[in-house]
């Protein structure tokens, strides 16, 4: 038993009934004995939404007043497609040749000393359907995440998360030409995402889910598209996201004037995390020893032909496998030998060096389709001059 209000006694049964005593009128509080109370019951009344927001929405305009990157973000990326438009190339579906004319990304242009390209390919897109759905995705996270972090530190997440996937795209896919601001965009979606796991007592939750749910459903359409339409890489999508995180998780602080005095550390400290971390990357990708990854695909060549001739495979099979696997990872590291040539810095020596191993690389490329062909139609003399021709190219590398 208590006190009540009146210095009469009041149980805990008095206490859940309404102040008339009917029971109705008041939403029960607590036992005496205990029990699970909600936070909002202790301290006396539930929250409201449309406060909560408004306060939140508060907090944001007081620590970035105004925001413009996401503004002038999509006018780059507009005007940069009406220009391609206007010089000829098509609004629906341009071709190799012409994103590269306008910067997209191509690992072995890339490597071999176009490192702009990694960031002219954030602003170009494979038509007006791509344009659109990238600028949906950035006009609906750009404004909140801008606010969160600032003017600064979003253009700084948005490049750092667009060049991680560049980076990404021509490690993963090098003889792809890709295009478009996809990258940056999963990475803003992976840095506000980052940043709220931190924060989560600073977002109302009717914001935090509509922010996943706009950023899933981008990530979902993005995903298709990259499966669907030539020139755009799903490597690029992940390499952005998982930078963007990154970012999101070192950037987080509290919603509140009082961190957000102290930006410009933080974003000057990403910087230079960031950019050491790129161009070490981008050293490591510029370094990678392709005649490594020519004798790794002789070697592949050799399992395969050892398979066919224990009987492991059928020669429809050893051929297919030929033409689908050892022939285009071939035909690839020659594209990349020639851009490496005529990039220039050799010397006499080091030029004939690489013409000698272009010309290697072509006696293989000859004797493996001869093989494959002969190896179908069962021509022993075929596969024996096929044979001939590939020892010509053993004998050079």
């Amino acid at each position: 038993m208590t006190s009540g209000p009146n210095g009469g006694s009041e149980s805990s049964r008095d206490r859940e009934r309404g102040e008339d005593g009917s029971g109705g009128g008041r939403i029960v509080v607590a036992r005496e004995s205990g029990g699970d109370v909600p936070a909002w019951a202790r301290h006396g009344a539930p929250p409201d939404p449309r406060r909560e927001l408004r306060e939140f929405w508060g907090r944001l305009f007081a620590i970035t007043p105004r925001i413009f990157v996401t503004h002038v973000l999509v006018g780059v990326n507009v005007a940069v497609l009406a220009w391609m438009v206007v010089r000829g190339v098509s609004p629906v579906q341009p071709t190799a040749d012409q994103l590269l004319a306008f910067g997209a990304n191509f690992g072995p242009k890339t490597t071999t000393g176009e490192w702009w390209r990694l960031a002219t390919s954030m602003f170009l897109h494979v038509g007006a359907l791509h344009l659109l759905v990238n600028m949906w995705a950035l006009w609906n996270l750009g404004p909140i995440f801008e606010r969160f972090v600032g003017n600064a530190g979003f253009a700084l997440v948005y490049v750092l998360s667009g060049l991680s996937g560049g980076l990404a795209s021509i490690a993963f896919n090098p003889e792809v030409v890709s295009a478009g601001a996809s990258g940056a965009i999963f990475g803003l979606m992976g840095a506000l995402v980052g940043f709220v796991l931190l924060r989560r007592d600073s977002v109302p939750p009717r914001i935090f889910w509509g922010m996943l749910y706009n950023g899933a459903l981008c990530i979902a359409i993005n995903v298709v598209i990259g499966v669907t339409v030539p020139f755009i890489d799903n490597a690029a999508h992940m390499g952005g996201l998982g930078a963007g995180f990154a970012c999101g998780l070192f950037l987080s602080r509290r919603l509140e004037p009082a961190a957000a005095s102290g930006r410009w550390r933080r974003n000057l400290l990403l910087a230079v995390i960031g950019g050491t971390a790129l161009a070490a990357v981008a050293v490591s990708q510029a370094e990678s020893d392709l005649v490594d990854d020519i004798l790794g695909i002789r070697g592949e060549y050799r399992a395969l032909m050892q398979r066919y001739e224990q009987r492991d495979l059928a020669a429809n099979e050893f051929a297919d496998a030929l033409e689908r696997e050892i022939l285009p990872a071939w035909q690839a590291a020659r594209r990349r030998l020639a851009v490496r040539m005529q990039s220039g810095g050799f010397t006499a020596d080091e030029l004939k060096t690489l013409a000698g191993l272009s010309m290697a690389m072509q006696f293989y490329e000859d004797g493996w389709e001869r093989l494959a062909d002969s190896v179908r139609r069962n021509d022993r003399e075929g596969i024996e001059r096929a044979r001939r021709t590939l020892g010509r190219g053993d004998g050079m590398l």
